[in-house]
């Protein structure tokens, strides 16, 4: 899946010389957590509620003072936002969102196509796309088997063996080290409209060992 398919587009943005607190206005009212900042059509930097709450000053703090010294009514974007943010692109994979995500521990990213600001793609974006590339949505199995690397053809002879039992294959992934032995191969393979008692005997003429077989459902209270 690419960015393009999860992001969000036409995002809410702010300007730099917008006041912290029309700022938080708009992502409390949008209910999100990072405003691209936007000057002449250009982004020019990116800011978060928890750059904002920053300047929010303590609770016990008599309201009087609050009113004389509120930071919120006096500083700008301009002055706390994150300048030159890195973007990532529409057609990029959400494996590479995913990454720059985890490394850089941002919440979010701007989408970014030909200069032009077209999305934003936050952390959770990323979770449900790859949630949905994976079939984990869809009442499924999910086999996870060992192969042996010089038994070469049983991975493409067991996905031959699903399609003729006329399962749906959601996803296939593979785990290189799963054990002491480097000589197996796991497998996690989500099927849909599968007969796991249909295929075990198919499963043992081809040498695949089983670890497990899980039926799957989403929850309902997601």
């Amino acid at each position: 899946m690419r960015v393009a398919d999860c992001m969000t587009k036409d995002p809410k943005t702010c300007a730099p010389d917008m006041l912290l607190y029309e700022a938080r206005d708009i992502m409390r009212a949008g209910r999100f957590r990072r405003l691209p900042v936007m000057e002449d059509d250009t982004l020019v930097g990116v800011v978060t509620d928890r750059d904002i709450r920053s300047f929010l000053l303590p609770d016990d703090l008599p309201e009087r003072v609050k009113e004389r010294i509120d930071l919120l009514k006096v500083r700008r974007v301009g002055d706390i936002m994150t300048p030159n943010p890195i973007t990532v692109g529409p057609d990029a994979s959400l494996e590479r969102a995913s990454e720059i995500l985890r490394r850089k521990k941002f919440g979010g990213l701007p989408v970014l196509e030909n200069g032009k600001l077209v999305g934003v793609i936050s952390a959770r974006d990323v979770m449900s796309g790859l949630h949905e590339g994976l079939g984990a949505h869809r009442d499924s199995f999910r086999f996870t088997i060992e192969i042996s690397r010089d038994k070469t053809d049983a991975l493409s002879q067991f996905l031959h063996i699903l399609a003729t039992q006329q399962s749906i294959i959601l996803s296939v992934l593979s785990d290189f080290t799963t054990g002491r032995d480097r000589n197996i191969i796991h497998y996690s393979i989500r099927v849909a409209r599968a007969d796991p008692k249909k295929l075990l005997p198919f499963l043992e003429d081809i040498g695949v060992e089983i670890v497990d077989i899980i039926t799957e459902s989403p929850s309902k209270d997601l």
